[in-house]
């Protein structure tokens, strides 16, 4: 089997032209970004741009489109800001719809033009598709960020990590993987604030004491009525290692396998995030304290479907300060050389 970089797979980019371009993946990456931070300078800063690039990005869209994209706040306590206005917001929400859409009828098309790379032997690997402004089409996620984190002393969720906490990372890394829908759970208001900060349904738990099953009955609620939904993954909140590469497998083998509880095999074990399709949420949603999507899972091992994952560490979670000690020692590792040497271990 080839290794993982030398996988085929495809990439696009979509980009708008009036003369010239105007448009594309950077742009609207900039404007989620300000969305996030309610700063132009803040965006830039995080995408590693200067900042009168980001301006000369904003003022150009503007020129071709007629209108501004962005309502600038000058001075204040931090030196002013700036936010989306109505038509930017519009043209971010149709842009981001078009590439959707185009993913989904490409992705079809991979499946079925070119076989040969979607499976390979025993494993499944739908195409990897380069660029994080795709949606993952027809997949849901639900984070579930109710513990109590009792074993921690404190709510894990908050813990420092880089330049933010463990749950400011998670939103990220689950909004780099554009879901079609994303909901958090939680009994938590700070970290509800962070969901709608990235613009994902946020519910409150009032029910956290019942177990884990009350996050998932309420994310799957949350949800229920979105059509386009024809899977969920489930996230825990405390998988730090997860690599957004194994998150874009997980979901094109859904894509290509739709009818299958799609599964990481960390060293031979069941681990998360899982992807469940969408007619198993009444069994989902009937589960009882405790319970997770584990307990479904084993109801139906004709539908199990692994898909193998190198190093088995990035399975790790963490639930007391011993595990938080050797989860972040090989998150900071493997930040540091960029999973270069560590990924392959």
């Amino acid at each position: 089997m080839k290794e993982e970089s030398e996988r085929v797979h495809y990439s696009l980019n979509f980009k708008l032209y009036a003369q010239d371009k105007f448009f594309g993946p950077g742009v609207a990456r900039l404007l989620r970004k300000v969305d996030e931070t309610a700063s132009l300078r803040s965006a830039a800063a995080d995408l590693k741009i200067a900042y009168s690039k980001a301006w000369n990005m904003i003022r150009t869209a503007e020129k071709s489109l007629g209108y501004d994209l962005l309502i600038k706040k000058v001075g204040g306590k931090h030196g002013g800001g700036a936010q989306l206005t109505p038509e930017g917001r519009a043209m971010l929400d149709k842009y981001t719809a078009f590439e959707k859409a185009i993913y989904q009828s490409a992705d079809v098309m991979w499946g079925k033009i070119f076989p040969e790379f979607a499976v390979t032997g025993s494993d499944t690997l739908a195409p990897q598709v380069e660029t994080t402004e795709h949606a993952s089409i027809g997949v849901g996620a639900i984070l579930m960020a109710s513990g109590f984190s009792r074993r921690m002393g404190y709510n894990k969720l908050l813990l420092n990590l880089g330049e933010g906490n463990v749950a400011e990372y998670i939103l990220d890394q689950i909004q780099r993987q554009r879901y079609a829908a994303v909901t958090v759970v939680s009994q938590y208001a700070e970290i509800l604030e962070m969901a709608r900060q990235r613009g994902f349904l946020s519910v409150m738990n009032k029910q956290a004491d019942e177990g884990k099953s009350s996050s998932i009955r309420l994310g799957l609620k949350a949800m229920a009525k979105i059509e386009e939904i024809k899977g969920y993954i489930f996230f825990t909140g405390d998988q730090i290692l997860l690599s957004d590469e194994l998150l874009e497998r997980l979901r094109n083998t859904f894509i290509t396998h739709p009818d299958k509880i799609i599964y990481p095999e960390y060293e031979g074990k069941f681990g998360s995030p899982v992807i469940f399709p969408a007619d198993m949420a009444p069994e989902l949603v009937s589960l009882k304290e405790e319970q997770g999507g584990r307990f479904v899972a084993d109801q139906h091992s004709d539908r199990l479907l692994p898909v193998p994952v190198q190093p088995g560490w990035q399975g790790l979670d963490f639930d007391c300060p011993e595990d938080w000690e050797k989860v972040r020692q090989l998150w900071n590792y493997r930040k540091q050389d960029n999973g270069k040497h560590l990924d392959k271990e």
